[in-house]
């Protein structure tokens, strides 16, 4: 009896581990590497020499920029495989395609000080910045090299605490606040 059991137990134990799957992206056929983007992180930059700027740093609005960093939650699709005894083998693979799973439709730069008569507090900035595309920005692996660079001298020098806000295409929005910096001209 016991051998019977013995010999009967890796079958169990083969069976088991064929019904374990390490996950299925939403509308995606497999094997793809499933990226959804989970918050976002921003720094200030000096564009001369690439220095992050500290709070309450001063700086010519032709040499500032926002580095934008994205963390994500990558999954890793399954490829069906049937497998002795009817069960159904789970392949993972981390060289698998990258999808991202809620992409980014739109930007937004909001600071919380007055920018001119016309952009005041609270008001969408994003005209006075050269955006990455959402190309660029759905771009698996690039992300951290977008930056958001100032073309536009705000009307006087003043302190800005810059807000960043990514929007998903599921409705999602990921925001990020900048440290305080005086941008003059």
């Amino acid at each position: 009896m016991i051998r019977k059991l013995l010999l009967l137990l890796p079958l169990l134990v083969i069976n088991i581990a064929g019904l374990v799957s390490c996950g299925t992206c939403i509308g995606v056929k497999a094997p793809h590497e499933c990226i959804t983007y989970t918050d976002i992180g921003i720094r200030a930059l000096d564009i001369r020499d690439s220095s992050e700027l500290q709070t309450g740093d001063s700086i010519a609005y032709s040499n500032f920029a926002i580095q934008l960093s994205v963390n994500d939650d990558a999954r890793y699709c399954h490829s069906e495989n049937s497998a002795l005894l009817g069960n159904t083998a789970y392949a993972c693979s981390k060289s698998a395609i990258p999808i991202i799973q809620d992409s980014i439709v739109s930007i937004e730069v909001i600071s919380d000080h007055d920018f001119d008569d016309a952009h005041t507090a609270g008001s969408d900035l994003t005209a006075y910045f050269v955006i990455p595309d959402r190309v660029a920005l759905n771009s698996p692996g690039n992300f951290d090299m977008n930056y958001l660079e100032l073309y536009q001298a705000p009307a006087f020098t003043s302190t800005h605490t810059f807000t960043i806000m990514l929007q998903q295409k599921s409705g999602n929005v990921l925001t990020a606040t900048l440290v305080p910096v005086k941008i003059g001209n």
